[in-house]
Formats: structure tokens, C-alpha cells, sequence
């Protein structure tokens, strides 16, 4: 069994942990305590019963973005970061954002898939945005995706 909840300084260790895990290059100790305690953010976690995913957003105005979203290896392919993202749709309601948007590696399968099949859809490109995780002397496109919501 799964819970979605809030994310707190409590779960800092855990969170940190994870991020390096599906990361390479992730957000330092202060970036995400910034993220957690943004009075503007959204910062969910999904526990089971430890953490096993999370979701972090930033919200501005009308609009979001989807800043990282990651399950543990061992966890993913069971919907969880479908889940995570269905969790933020009331949160994002009550502060009345009207669109939600990210930017993914092209190379990024799985995110895509997750993307596609929760409804966004592409708005551009950002050439040779990330290093390669083969090759840095390679680039690889960001692609940029919305969901009006």
C-alpha cells in the first residue's frame, strides 16, 4: 500500500538519498530544502512505507512547472509516477494554475510515456540542452511539454 503526502524537512535524508539515486548531477541539500520550505511549492512524496517517489513543482501565477519527478528503481512500473502526478492535479486547482509544464530529456522513454499518456503535448524544442549521460562532448534536446489544465 501506497501514501501520498506532503514532503518535510523530516524527509530530507530520504529525499536526498533518492534524488542521487535517479539523478546524476541532482539538486544539492540546499536546493531542496528551498524547494520544501517555497511557500509556493509543491512537494509530494510517495511512501511504502519509506519513500519510494516524489514529485516537485513550482508555481507562479497561473502557471507551474514540473521541476522533478522520480521513483526508485526498484519501484517503477507500477504507476507510481502516474500517481504522483494525478496527486498534484487538486493542489494545483486550489492555487489556480491553468497549465502545467516540464521539460524532459528526448532520450527519456519512460518520462515521455508518462507524459503522453497524462495528456501533454509538445510545445518546442531546446537544442542541445543536456549533456549525453554517454558522452559529455554530445548534446541532446529538451523537449517541451505542457498540460492545460
Amino acid at each position: 500500500m501506497t501514501i501520498i503526502q506532503p514532503l518535510t524537512a523530516a524527509n530530507l535524508s530520504a529525499l536526498i538519498q533518492l534524488e542521487n539515486e535517479c539523478f546524476v548531477g541532482g539538486w544539492s541539500q540546499t536546493q531542496l530544502i528551498r524547494q520544501l520550505e517555497h511557500p509556493r511549492g509543491i512537494s509530494l512524496g510517495i511512501f511504502a512505507p519509506d519513500l519510494v517517489g516524489f514529485v516537485l513543482l513550482s508555481t507562479i501565477l497561473d502557471e507551474a512547472e514540473l521541476l522533478q519527478i522520480a521513483v526508485d528503481s526498484n519501484h517503477r512500473g507500477q504507476g507510481l509516477g502516474q500517481q504522483l502526478l494525478a496527486a498534484c492535479a487538486p493542489l494545483l486547482e486550489e492555487q489556480q494554475i491553468k497549465r502545467l509544464m516540464l521539460e524532459v530529456r528526448e532520450s527519456n522513454l519512460a518520462a515521455r510515456s508518462l507524459y503522453n499518456d497524462f495528456g501533454f503535448v509538445e510545445d518546442g524544442r531546446r537544442k542541445g540542452y543536456y549533456a549525453s549521460l554517454e558522452s559529455p562532448t554530445v548534446r541532446e534536446d529538451a523537449i517541451l511539454l505542457s498540460l492545460m489544465l
